[in-house]
């Protein structure tokens, strides 16, 4: 009987929390070893090409929030190229560096380039949860403006900085659930395609958002990547504690 009248939680509530609950498990090894293809022990229904692997892209802002990218197995990870950099300037500061003792840095390959991924709502969904890992870990310095919480009731808006003022009630009749839509408008889309996902996130300095991504595919590969083409702020918040 108990197990009768337990809640059903549905695909999306449950590798969400499964996959969060990886990141904050695996964030400090994954951060030292540059080893971000564990993340698909957890989002295996998507797989990255056989000659590429992911990594933290350090080439523009490297304090600002984690990039993840595509890098090819056969060239160096940041972190091996910095090291280098560093020890050049430790011992040998006022020595100019030859042609081929500069470090290559690798180029920003966008993950969803090189992901496989299946047309249906489950693969989708972990391909869109990889896309979304920025805003659950890595972030640096002002990158805690980044952060988003997926909403699947009012317990998941009780962020770190709760605040009594907040109308859960009001909030709970606001949620709605992640929705996948097919288009049947568009034209350049095939039949058993899914153009658009709905969901809900909370985020410390927006409130409550509902935003939908369109789903755009290039068939050769099988890729997904996610556009944002509206983002409505159901229930308006901003936190009160500044970094």
């Amino acid at each position: 009987m108990a197990e009768q009248n337990k809640l059903k939680i549905s695909y999306e509530e449950k590798i969400y929390r499964k996959y969060i609950n990886f990141l904050n498990e695996h964030e400090e090894e994954m951060e030292k070893t540059s080893k971000w293809d564990m993340v698909f022990k957890v989002l295996n229904k998507i797989y990255i090409h056989q000659h590429y692997r992911l990594d933290d892209y350090r080439g523009d802002i490297p304090d600002s929030i984690l990039k993840l990218f595509a890098r090819h197995r056969s060239t160096p990870c940041y972190k091996e190229c910095e090291e280098k950099m560093l020890d050049y300037f430790r011992t040998e500061p006022r020595r100019k560096l030859k042609k081929d003792e500069i470090p290559f840095m690798p180029p920003y390959i966008p993950p969803y380039q090189l992901l496989v991924v299946e047309m249906t709502p489950k693969a989708l969904w972990q391909a869109f949860l990889l896309h979304n890992t920025c805003h659950f870990i890595g972030m640096r310095q002002s990158g805690r403006f980044n952060k988003r919480n997926f909403v699947f009731n009012e317990k998941d808006v009780e962020s770190e900085f709760t605040d009594e003022t907040l109308d859960y009630e009001m909030i709970k009749n606001l949620i709605s659930l992640p929705k996948f839509i097919k288009d049947d408008q568009l034209d350049d889309c095939d039949e058993d395609e899914i153009n658009y996902l709905e969901y809900c996130y909370w985020n410390d300095w927006e409130g409550l958002v509902k935003e939908r991504v369109k789903i755009l595919y290039e068939h050769f590969n099988k890729v997904a990547k996610f556009e944002t083409v509206s983002s409505q702020v159901l229930y308006e918040y901003n936190c009160r504690v500044l970094f």
